[in-house]
């Protein structure tokens, strides 16, 4: 097997996990039935539903995160741009005469 082969098959591997985590998200999180047993599991292991709404803050504030840093990368890279855009402008305009 060639290492081309090799890579679509962990590629499907990731397609299969990919498809079963969302399925079990939109199954805990949109049906009622998903939300009823999430209820049941927070009550059976308190300690386990503490660490998971720690990990989805976490994830939450990482996102929060990564979202201002693009923000500002975007508001730079703008800047930039427009610096450049106007560089041919300010290149042959005329000098200011004083």
């Amino acid at each position: 097997m060639t290492k081309h082969e090799e890579g679509g098959g962990n590629f499907m591997a990731g397609m299969l996990m990919g498809a079963v985590l969302a399925g079990g998200s939109v199954f805990f999180l949109g049906t009622k039935k998903g939300k009823e047993m999430q209820k049941k599991l927070r009550a059976q292991f308190p300690e386990a539903a503490e660490k998971v709404d720690e990990v989805l803050k976490n994830i939450k504030d990482n996102v929060e995160d990564a979202r201002d840093a693009a923000g500002e990368k975007l508001n730079d890279v703008s800047e930039k741009v427009s610096d450049l855009a106007d560089a041919p402008r300010k290149f042959f305009s005329k000098p200011d005469e004083k």
